[in-house]
């Protein structure tokens, strides 16, 4: 998670408890690859961006992430990082989310290092 999103994170996503079921579910999925567009998608538009599609109706809340596949201990993986939580107020991507997305695509985080569990 980008620090910038850390803050609205805990206040609209943990501490709402069916934010936090829903989101959990998302991750459960993207884990198991099971993910389908109504719940994450990865945008084909914008390379390397994707968005959780935490609410829907009047409460459309979206978390914006950047994709990334790194190499840990020999194994591709995806790397997402939650940037940005916004309402969504239409079902297209507004100019505002376009830019979002185009910022994030930008955006190099400074992640550290991995702890591999095999050292």
């Amino acid at each position: 998670m980008s620090i910038d999103a850390l803050e609205d994170f805990v206040k609209r996503i943990l501490k709402k408890q069916d934010k936090k079921k829903k989101f959990d579910y998302i991750v459960e999925n993207i884990y198991r690859n099971k993910a389908v567009k109504s719940i994450y998608e990865e945008y084909t538009n914008y390379k390397g961006t994707a968005v959780f599609k935490i609410g829907r109706g009047q409460d459309n809340l979206r978390i914006y992430c950047k994709i990334e596949y790194v190499i840990v201990d020999e194994i591709k993986q995806k790397r997402i990082t939650l940037h940005k939580i916004w309402n969504k107020k239409i079902q297209q991507l507004s100019n505002k989310e376009i830019g979002f997305l185009t910022a994030i695509q930008k955006i190099e985080f400074n992640y550290g290092r991995f702890i591999s569990k095999h050292a």
